[in-house]
């Protein structure tokens, strides 16, 4: 193959340079202060470049296998939950943020994405209205001077 100018050493430091780009993303980089494990974070990168393409389910598949090494990301978790939600299956991506949630407590991106879809789910029930109430709040507290959080809650 000819890359007019490229040779393939420049080629692949391009293509990490992109890939490191594209992993920080919304769901920042998983796997941030850890020893990262290497098939792990191949899966990640191709189910983010998967979910860009809008290939949801195949983008879910490699969310999954990157989960399978690396079972403890509360980012992976968010990403396979926001892929959820973009086939639909909001059940399935209210446990997964919940998921995230219960592994880092403050990780700003599941609380978000959990109040909006207990938002969504409202209705006539107050219960989903709290839990998202209770989620912004907390957001708040962990961080008063936000302005994300002090325009979640209105203030």
């Amino acid at each position: 193959m000819a890359f007019t100018g490229l040779s393939i050493q420049r080629l692949r430091g391009v293509l990490t340079v992109a890939a490191a780009v594209l992993a920080g993303g919304c769901a920042g980089h998983p796997l941030v202060g850890r020893d990262p494990d290497r098939q792990a974070y191949g899966a990640y990168l191709r189910g983010l470049m998967l979910e860009r393409e809008a290939n949801l389910p195949e983008a879910l598949d490699a969310y999954s296998l990157a989960l399978e090494h690396d079972h403890r990301s509360p980012n992976l978790n968010v990403r396979l939950g926001a892929t959820y939600v973009k086939l639909g299956q909001i059940d399935r991506a209210t446990q997964l943020f919940q998921k995230a949630l219960s592994i880092e407590p403050a990780l700003d991106e599941a609380a978000w994405a959990l109040k909006e879809l207990y938002l969504s789910m409202r209705g006539s029930d107050e219960t989903h209205y709290n839990r998202a109430l209770a989620l912004a709040q907390a957001a708040a507290d962990r961080d008063p001077a936000g302005a994300v959080a002090q325009y979640q809650l209105g203030t």
